[in-house]
């Protein structure tokens, strides 16, 4: 449009010209004889307006002096003839030129990105091969134009890697970097397609590609992948172990997600034999809604930020497994291995934040001292679940128990005798702790939540047996609706026996 514009304004330019000249052309001219007596005429009024009536003669021999400067030639005037053959050769040149910058910059012939964007549209529709190929070529000429840009680059790039064309991809992109058109997801595209031309493997070229991106998107998932992969590839499993986690805690398709953790496991199980963490088990039970993330930290106490974290997105009840170690550490300076005891904490939550929250149901073990060794199982029950509740227990400083003394988490119907409806099993060694009680705890089988509350409690028995006896420490009893979470201090000494 803006060369339309432009010839336009060049045509009316030249027409005024040519309308200018023809009428210039047409104008009187004087000759030398006419402006010497306009002069004369002229300077005779002035002499004649300053000299008084005395003064005749003066004015007849300046009139004389004057005469004789007017002199008595006279030119023949020349009669100029218009010439519209040079206007009209202007406009002509002005608009060859106007079109000719307009064909050599505007490059008109190149092929518009809204009939790629269409015409790519209905080759994937169709499912016709021919269709794409006709596409690229126009995309060719495109790119050889000096229309060529981010878009019609990536638009490139994408067709021949769909097409599965990797070599003409690496080579696309080459040419996009020479020439300032490539854009992050072309960079992408260039990092899959060399990946698979070069064997599974990531040449010092493609790393750099993978640099660059990784300054725009440094939690690119693709280029996690592919830099597990590599690491994995090369036996560099702490590299790929911390890749992977990166990767997985990111929403992905099941299959894929599936596939990682898969590998993540079998990184996990080649890396050194003193490697020092926390292996975790989670069982998540009772999930009330979808699209949940589950979370697991080591942390220092109960008001200290996380030491080491993982994540995963999209949790459906099942059984997880996970690593706590150095290289899932928030911070380099504080890392796990550093740490005598530390306590771990599994949370359920919408998002990916750690975090209380009405939303958020949370589970955490006792002390665990960091090493090659240690392992914690967890279950978790989510709190938004109208059947469970959620129990956090500790004891007392004040009171002594032994590491293996048990303690047993009861819940009863409020005024029932006899056996207690749920009853849960952990050791003082695990304290503090927080756990969910549902019915899958219920000491007879199919056993149903009551709608009414439950009356709570928590007690470490010297003795080893669930059986109040003498000796035993044990906390109030607590009234808690089932949805709810309650919090027990183990601070009663039992000085009566049951029965008693």
């Amino acid at each position: 449009m803006i060369f339309v514009v432009l010839v336009l304004l060049l045509a009316i330019v030249g027409y005024w010209i040519h309308i200018d000249t023809k009428y210039q052309a047409h104008r009187r001219r004087w000759d030398r004889h006419q402006a010497n007596l306009a002069i004369y005429r002229e300077r005779s009024s002035d002499i004649a307006e300053s000299l008084d009536e005395d003064s005749k003669e003066q004015e007849l021999e300046a009139s004389l002096l004057l005469l004789e400067d007017v002199g008595n030639e006279h030119e023949t005037p020349k009669q100029l003839r218009a010439t519209p053959w040079l206007p009209l050769a202007t406009i002509i040149l002005i608009c060859v030129l106007a079109l000719s910058g307009y064909f050599y910059w505007g490059d008109p012939l190149a092929v518009r990105l809204e009939s790629v964007h269409s015409q790519i549209q209905k080759a994937y529709e169709n499912a016709s091969e021919e269709d794409l190929d006709k596409v690229i070529m126009l995309l060719e000429k495109r790119n050889d134009s000096r229309l060529r840009g981010v878009s019609s680059s990536a638009y490139l790039t994408r067709l021949y890697f769909d097409k599965g064309d990797y070599e003409n991809v690496v080579r696309t992109h080459k040419l996009a970097e020479q020439q300032g058109t490539n854009s992050l997801n072309s960079d992408i595209l260039r990092v899959r397609a060399a990946f698979n031309i070069d064997n599974q493997e990531l040449t010092e070229e493609t790393l750099a590609v993978i640099q660059r991106i990784l300054v725009q998107d440094p939690e690119n998932p693709t280029v996690m992948q592919l830099l597990a992969i590599h690491s994995y590839s090369l036996n560099q499993f702490g590299e790929a172990r911390g890749f992977l986690e990166r990767v997985l805690r990111q929403p992905l398709p099941p299959s894929a997600s599936e596939l990682f953790d898969r590998l993540l496991s079998s990184t996990n199980e080649k890396l050194d034999a003193d490697h020092i963490g926390v292996r975790v088990t989670v069982e998540v039970t009772n999930l009330a809604a979808p699209h949940q993330w589950l979370t697991v930290f080591a942390r220092e106490d109960d008001n200290s930020p996380p030491i080491a974290v993982v994540r995963r997105p999209n949790i459906t009840n099942g059984i997880y497994t996970f690593l706590l170690d150095d290289i899932v550490s928030m911070i380099p300076e504080r890392k796990l291995s550093s740490f005598d005891r530390v306590n771990v904490v599994a949370q359920l939550s919408p998002n990916a934040d750690v975090g209380d929250s009405d939303q958020t149901s949370e589970i955490q073990s006792g002390w665990i001292t960091p090493s090659n060794r240690a392992s914690v199982s967890l279950r978790l029950s989510d709190v938004g679940n109208e059947e469970s509740i959620t129990v956090s227990v500790a004891l007392e400083p004040s009171f002594e128990a032994q590491d293996d003394w048990p303690v047993f988490i009861i819940g009863r119907r409020i005024g029932e005798s006899g056996p207690p409806l749920l009853v849960k099993r952990v050791e003082v060694r695990d304290l503090p702790i927080t756990l969910t009680l549902s019915a899958s705890d219920a000491m007879l089988p199919g056993a149903e939540f009551p709608q009414e509350a439950i009356e709570v409690l928590a007690r470490v028995s010297s003795t080893g047996s669930a059986t109040r006896a003498i000796d035993d420490i044990e906390s109030n009893p607590v009234h808690v609706n089932v949805g709810q979470r309650v919090g027990l201090k183990l601070n009663q000494l039992v000085t009566e026996a049951e029965g008693q």
